[in-house]
């Protein structure tokens, strides 16, 4: 599992110190680092398409989508706990409410209950 290892803390490393130079905390580098981790769909296509030309075998294309869900697997917790401690904005507050009464359903979208019968 070095393949896995590698990948984890190259992204963590890349997002870390553009992170860091950018101005962000601790935290947000963690979190920005936790999101790459997650692109995960990106490795999936890449090994697709490697096996499927003939560039990638079998072995190789079995550990990039093992690193694939793995990090896309360990992604939400440790996203879940570098902003735990984040202060949300107005503006960040109100875009969450706005998006909230999207997803809620109005009397015309509600389906109907169904009778007993």
């Amino acid at each position: 599992m070095n393949s896995l290892g590698i990948a984890i803390v190259g992204k963590f490393l890349g997002a870390g110190l553009g992170g860091l130079a950018s101005g962000l905390t601790r935290a947000e580098c963690v979190a920005l680092g936790a999101g790459m981790n997650a692109r995960g769909v990106i490795e999936v296509i890449i090994a697709m398409v490697g096996l499927r030309l003939g560039v990638l075998g079998v072995e190789a294309y079995t550990v990039l989508i093992l690193v694939a869900i793995v990090t896309s697997l360990m992604a939400p917790p440790i996203l879940r706990r570098a902003m735990a401690g984040a202060t949300v904005t107005e503006e960040e507050a109100q875009r969450a409410r706005k998006t909230m009464a999207l997803t809620q359903p109005t009397p015309e979208t509600a389906r109907p209950e169904r009778e007993a019968g």
